[in-house]
């Protein structure tokens, strides 16, 4: 009867330990999916982080060039709208109270020529500022994001080990 009792006690102990290492298996398969999850992440934001360098850069690229067009721009139509103000000042020199009247007219259209084509160069200006702020931003935070990815992948891998030291049985 004790060899019963024994047996059965046996069986009981393998059964718990079958059980047991069904479920490390299972554990050891749900870290290794989690791994994987946390890698593939990991994979994504740093290509994402590449499409969106590129797409930065190019889109400062875009701005610089538009940058130098609209100065192109600007100070064509300055020099154009100082030279229609300097025809206007010698056609009118026979009387002079016209000639007074177009000269500060041409003047002012002269002067408000510089002062928009210097507004332009220093919103041009800011802009690529703003733009090399916000590259360096996006810089950082791609590697925060990436860097706190892995730390979590980290945790919850020597989590699971902790726990599966302390579950293995003894």
């Amino acid at each position: 009867m004790e060899a019963c009792g024994l047996g059965e006690t046996m069986r009981s102990q393998l059964q718990k330990w079958d059980s047991l290492e069904c479920g490390k298996a299972e554990q050891d398969r749900d870290t290794a999916a989690l791994l994987l999850t946390v890698t593939r992440r990991a994979d994504e934001t740093l290509l994402r982080r590449g499409e969106l360098q590129r797409q930065l850069l190019h889109e400062l690229r875009e701005a610089k060039a538009a940058q130098r067009r609209s100065l192109v721009e600007t100070e064509a139509e300055g020099r154009r709208a100082e030279r229609e103000a300097e025809q206007r000042l010698r056609a009118e020199e026979g009387a002079l109270a016209k000639t007074k009247t177009a000269l500060a007219r041409a003047r002012w259209q002269r002067d408000q020529a510089q002062r928009q084509a210097a507004k332009l160069v220093h919103y041009a200006d800011h802009a690529e500022r703003v733009a090399s702020r916000r590259a360096a931003e996006v810089e950082r935070d791609g590697e925060w994001r990436v860097e706190q990815l892995r730390r979590d992948g980290l945790q919850r891998l020597q989590g699971a080990e902790v726990f599966s030291v302390a579950e293995r049985p003894r």
